[in-house]
């Protein structure tokens, strides 16, 4: 714990508030919610692997890509194993590349270039390929490695399918929301990925950790869609997102779950800050404090007093336990860190390979060059990193 980075986030949460004009945070509250997460909350990685006491799914959501929650998937590899959870699924990797995956994880020794490429073959299109995804993929190599022979093994399963770039052209920007009926030809991303919970995991009544954004991992809630987040790559219907895990609440409600790491939520569209503070700053504000509890913790908030913390100055406004039965809060806003750039993919042989994948059209020319690729993944890294510096302002 950063008690620097505590005052940091105190000092704006207090300013974020009174540019709101919100009262002062009622004290009694404020300590009812200290008490719940002093009480009841668990290391993040037993907090995970009790939530699979009463549930065959977990989905663990996540905001936007830091180092912070790519160790913790790592850590919760071998918890999963131990808690008798075989499979890892991850909206990070390509269902294309499945028996590439089995066989990575299944070798004798462990192929970084693979794992890398992989990676690459779903994180390129966002500019994303980072290590802690790799080394997600190596956690569950050595998993493997240590399991008895009669035990099953280890699985990361890919949920995402490939975008059909051979439906557009070369240089088009896949920024732009027309492009995503052709990029999906499959149909939206949240329905296919449900599909293939359902055929690998549901059908046959097998547990998993399933890792992915936050769009994909609400259950219960359909949060409202954003006119600004929300352009490309969502299924919005009657104006609330569709994603995986909905489709999947509908199907299993008693055995799934949600659990979201700390995040910030979108704001009200054409004015204010762009991410606001989850329930109005009060949760940053309970581990801020000097007495406040220590973290990285994890935490049910489908009950007690988080359950009825109101969301006032974000777009979407769910009650805090109508939007997520879980909690983990990992680090304060201002010490989140960027992810580790993975540069191992982008090469004089595969550059080719990477204009064709990636989204923005300054990057889909023929001209862009190796360096100027990874030049654009360190930069995503960075703005990931970023991003967090602007909660509130």
């Amino acid at each position: 714990m950063d008690r620097a980075a505590d005052q940091l986030t105190l000092d704006r949460v207090q300013k974020f508030r009174t540019g709101q004009h919100m009262e002062a945070p009622d004290l009694a509250v404020v300590g009812r919610l200290c008490d719940h997460v002093a009480d009841t909350g668990l290391e993040p990685t037993a907090y995970i692997a009790k939530c699979f006491d009463t549930h065959d799914i977990v989905f663990l959501g996540e905001f936007g890509r830091i180092a912070q929650a790519g160790r913790l998937l790592q850590e919760l590899v071998p918890t999963l194993v131990d808690a008798g959870v075989w499979t890892l699924g991850v909206e990070w990797l390509l269902a294309e590349d499945q028996a590439l995956i089995d066989r990575l994880l299944a070798a004798e020794d462990f192929d970084p270039t693979l794992a890398a490429t992989l990676v690459f073959h779903w994180g390129m299109r966002h500019a994303a390929v980072f290590q802690e995804y790799v080394d997600v993929l190596e956690a569950a190599w050595h998993a493997n490695q240590r399991l008895d022979s009669n035990a099953p093994a280890f699985k990361v399963l890919a949920l995402d399918y490939d975008l059909d770039y051979s439906s557009v052209t070369d240089s088009a920007d896949l920024l732009q929301p027309e492009a995503w009926p052709h990029l999906r030809s499959r149909g939206p991303a949240g329905r296919a990925m449900a599909d293939r919970v359902h055929s690998e995991l549901l059908s046959s009544r097998r547990r998993a950790l399933i890792s992915c954004s936050t769009t994909h991992a609400l259950t219960h809630h359909r949060r409202a869609a954003h006119p600004d987040f929300d352009r490309i790559d969502v299924d919005v219907v009657n104006g609330r997102v569709l994603g995986l895990g909905n489709h999947v609440f509908g199907w299993r409600a008693d055995r799934v779950t949600t659990v979201l790491l700390h995040q910030p939520l979108p704001g009200p569209a054409g004015y204010g800050a762009d991410l606001v503070f989850a329930a109005d700053g009060l949760l940053d504000l309970v581990f801020a404090r000097p007495d406040g509890p220590k973290y990285p913790v994890g935490f049910d908030v489908s009950s007690g007093p988080f359950a009825s913390l109101r969301c006032t100055t974000a777009h979407d406004e769910p009650l805090f336990g109508g939007w997520t039965n879980g909690y983990i809060f990992l680090d304060s806003v201002s010490d989140m860190l960027a992810p580790t750039p993975c540069f191992t993919p982008i090469d004089a042989e595969h550059i080719e390979e990477a204009r064709r994948r990636v989204l923005p059209g300054a990057l889909r020319s023929d001209d862009i060059s190796v360096d100027v690729m990874r030049g654009a993944i360190e930069t995503q890294a960075t703005v990931a990193e970023l991003v967090w510096r602007t909660v509130g302002i």
